[in-house]
């Protein structure tokens, strides 16, 4: 199975949204680093992963950011 490994930035505040929707598809965090910011990196399906993208930009209210490795 083809993977995707996904990197992004929020708040403490959601957090808790953005790890319960990992494990919803099956994603493996692979790195975590909380300061001002939380920072998650993460993989998942590749066949899941803009679903889930498009899922946390609306559920995240523009407080997850994503950025590049």
């Amino acid at each position: 199975m083809k993977t995707r490994t996904l990197h992004c930035n929020t708040t403490r505040l959601y957090e808790s949204l953005l790890q319960h929707h990992l494990s919803k598809v099956g994603a493996t965090i692979l790195n975590v680093e909380r300061g001002t910011f939380v920072s998650l990196d993460f993989s998942l399906p590749e066949k899941a992963a803009d679903g889930l993208i498009a899922l946390l930009n609306e559920a995240g209210h523009g407080q997850i950011v994503w950025r590049n490795a």
